[in-house]
């Protein structure tokens, strides 16, 4: 069926809902639980989307009040989750369709627990793929990774760091290693001041030219992260040490626990 969909996508406006209706009839589904077992499978990388089109019109077809947990389970159901950092670290690719994590941005904002658990995803792809160009220093590109899906996951941890979407304190194991100014500038730039409650000057112009700015506050407590941050170990860059250094330095911020 969401190879159906897919194959007619351009024309998805004119045939989309007499081709949901012919599965109603066969099946004997709702339009609903289509939409959402199309949505699971579409999203397969394999399935190689090249536009929202299909994903906008299998949406619409979730019932309203299902919508979020619907993508949700679907996020279970592809077991999108962090995982600890293997020694030697391997490059792992995107477990979902680079479409759809654009897509899912535009929908959700940053803020969303669906935008977050895809983060982890792209975050958890893009640290892999620096560390293991690290170690196989001959190689521009991971093993037998296609170009064009390197240059998705670094254009995904971009466009979503520049989202702001939350980094979590989970990140940390893979952001202490890295050595690529690309992944850990952003947050020594836009979270860790959130976290730290670091008040610039313009930050009342800032809050109210971004209306879906999140904050941290229901991250983890922040005497978590300043603990985290007390206390790297031997295994951190010395990139992230400096860029640590430089940010507490300039910002006349002393690490310490908060009564």
């Amino acid at each position: 069926m969401a190879d159906a969909f897919h194959l007619f996508e351009n024309r998805l406006e004119i045939i989309g809902d007499s081709l949901m209706e012919s599965f109603e009839n066969v099946r004997n589904e709702s339009s609903a639980i289509i939409a959402s077992n199309c949505l699971g499978d579409i999203i397969k990388p394999e399935k190689n989307m090249k536009k929202q089109d299909v994903l906008h019109f299998l949406y619409s077809k979730v019932h309203q009040n299902n919508k979020e947990d619907t993508i949700m389970k679907i996020l279970v159901m592809h077991k999108v989750d962090l995982h600890e950092l293997e020694n030697p670290v391997k490059y792992r690719f995107l477990k979902l369709s680079p479409i759809f994590y654009r897509w899912v941005i535009e929908i959700f904002g940053p803020c969303s627990e669906i935008t977050k658990v895809c983060f982890d995803d792209i975050l958890e792809s893009r640290v892999c793929a620096d560390l293991y160009l690290q170690q196989n220093p001959g190689q521009d590109i991971p093993g037998d990774m296609k170009e064009s899906t390197f240059k998705a996951i670094l254009s995904l941890y971009r466009d979503y760091c520049n989202e702001k979407v939350p980094f979590r304190i989970q990140h940390l194991q893979y952001l202490t290693k890295s050595r690529e100014a690309d992944i850990i500038q952003p947050f020594f730039e836009i979270a860790l001041p959130n976290i730290l409650h670091i008040c610039k000057d313009n930050a009342s112009k800032n809050r109210s030219n971004n209306k879906l700015k999140c904050d941290y506050k229901n991250e983890v407590d922040v005497n978590e992260w300043i603990k985290r941050l007390e206390n790297l170990d031997d295994t951190s860059s010395e990139n992230f040490k400096d860029l640590l250094a430089k940010f507490l330095e300039k910002d006349e911020y002393i690490l310490r626990k908060r009564n």
